[in-house]
């Protein structure tokens, strides 16, 4: 049976400490494997030392901001930036500690937790998303067969079915329109072989949150063909919601479309090739950018991010985020992009590299045996998009940002949260000298991490649902 935190005593939070994970590093850019264990929603309490699950009480983060220095004699949590592009005095811990928000956890809206037999433990719910009225939370659960609904303060909850013959196809969700229309994976009108075979050719579906009911089914770009040459795997909204860009399967030749809200007719088809032999590698992430004049797509060797004008569709500059050659047998591939709130930044994250802490070849928990670097030692960087020059970068975490999901920035535009790649969320300030901080433990079921649009609230996946927190504002530190 699945265990309430909030209902726990503190002692007996203290029990479900005893799950643990092992994990191949992610050094390695191909052929990427990972040893998966189930780990519960868990945090540092800086005035014990020792981990804890369930909620912090108020009253303890400020013993726990005073008792910062306790962190480098067990686990430490605060990590050193790698960066060539400036090398500044290093501030005190508790300067640095104290200039980063804190994360509360508040609650976790419940899902139904299926952990399918695929050789590791799964996380019951996938694909969170939040409206943009903040009004309504959606994620998958039951391997893709349903999507779970929710206001954020719990009292509204709903599941509505998806009616497909492979629910783990489940790969885009969005809410448009408020929380009135929900984009989803290809869905059928009622769940029959019939119904299914309807769908192949579909790239994406349009739902009624509230009824389930399919508004829309939306064509790929190989009418008649079988699913893997239609279907969308990664999706953006313009900030507008008057467009929608999508990646295809990599089967589609065609790979990255404009889709209209309006209608929903395709308005653009987007060339990627520039006749470069990394051309022919899969896009990996999308994105647009909050003033809603760029559209970013991760393509190519090195980490390229193709810049495109939203409305002209026109190729306006490629950005290399990572020039160094890689190691033999490796190949280096950006996953997440994510611009900042004024879309004068962009960071971008790759799939491995970083820094891990190793024993006899083995992952161990952090603060023993070796800190290893790995290829690319500083897999997070920021970028001006208006003139590509990279502006900051960070290192020494486990890299291995999966995901667009993975990597967000607050508000304000000074803060970047992430999950890193033994699914930790870390907070870095990549104008400031350079740290990250480690705010809670997920774990590796965690796939998604979401903040509001205010920056009030942090919500991210977790085996039992989808947990909340609110974002504690640091009052005094480094410098604006």
């Amino acid at each position: 049976m699945t265990p309430n935190y909030e209902e726990m005593a503190g002692k007996e939070r203290a029990v479900h400490l005893a799950e643990s994970a092992k994990f191949r590093p992610r050094g390695s850019n191909f052929g990427l494997f990972r040893s998966l264990k189930r780990k519960r929603l868990a945090f540092w309490n800086l005035k014990s030392a020792r981990w804890a699950t369930g909620a912090m009480r108020p009253s303890a983060i400020g013993p726990a901001r005073r008792s910062v220095g306790m962190i480098l004699k067990t686990a430490p949590m605060l990590t050193l930036l790698t960066s060539a592009v400036a090398q500044v005095p290093r501030p005190s811990l508790e300067v640095i500690q104290a200039s980063i928000p804190q994360l509360l956890y508040q609650r976790t809206l419940p899902a139904p937790n299926r952990s399918p037999n695929l050789g590791a433990s799964q996380s019951g719910n996938a694909g969170l998303t939040l409206s943009s009225d903040g009004a309504r939370l959606a994620a998958y659960v039951l391997d893709g067969l349903q999507i779970m609904t929710w206001s954020p303060d719990g009292t509204y909850k709903r599941a509505i079915p998806r009616y497909t013959s492979f629910g783990l196809d489940a790969y885009v969700l969005k809410f448009i329109a408020g929380h009135h229309l929900l984009i989803t994976s290809p869905a059928a009108e009622t769940n029959d072989p019939e119904a299914w075979r309807k769908i192949e050719d579909i790239a994406f579906s349009v739902m009624d949150p509230e009824t389930g009911k399919v508004l829309h089914n939306v064509p790929g770009p190989n009418p008649g063909h079988r699913a893997n040459e239609n279907v969308a795997v990664d999706m953006t909204v313009s900030p507008d919601e008057h467009f929608v860009a999508v990646i295809f399967r990599g089967f589609t030749r065609g790979r990255v479309a404009v889709f209209s809200t309006d209608d929903w007719h395709q308005v653009s088809a987007l060339d990627l090739h520039n006749g470069d032999k990394g051309d022919d590698l899969d896009p990996l992430a999308i994105a647009f950018s909050p003033d809603n004049r760029t559209l970013a797509i991760a393509h190519g060797l090195f980490g390229r991010i193709k810049l495109y004008e939203v409305g002209s569709w026109k190729l306006v500059r490629t950005i290399t985020t990572f020039p160094e050659a890689p190691p033999p047998a490796d190949v280096l591939l950006v996953d997440a992009i994510s611009f900042s709130p004024d879309g004068s930044m962009v960071a971008v994250a790759s799939h491995g590299g970083g820094s891990w802490w190793k024993l006899d070849d083995h992952v161990v928990a952090e603060g023993t045996g070796v800190l290893r670097r790995f290829f690319p030692a500083d897999p997070l960087r920021v970028f001006r998009v208006e003139d590509g020059e990279r502006v900051a970068a960070l290192g020494s975490f486990p890299g291995g940002l999966g995901s667009s999901s993975q990597l967000t920035w607050l508000a304000k535009g000074d803060c970047v949260a992430f999950l890193d790649g033994v699914g930790d969320i870390r907070l870095w300030k990549p104008f400031a000298p350079g740290y990250s901080a480690v705010v809670a433990r997920m774990g590796s079921n965690s796939r998604t991490i979401l903040a509001s649009k205010d920056s009030s609230r942090l919500f991210a996946n977790s085996p039992d649902g989808v947990a909340i927190f609110d974002i504690i504002q640091a009052h005094s530190g480094i410098a604006q």
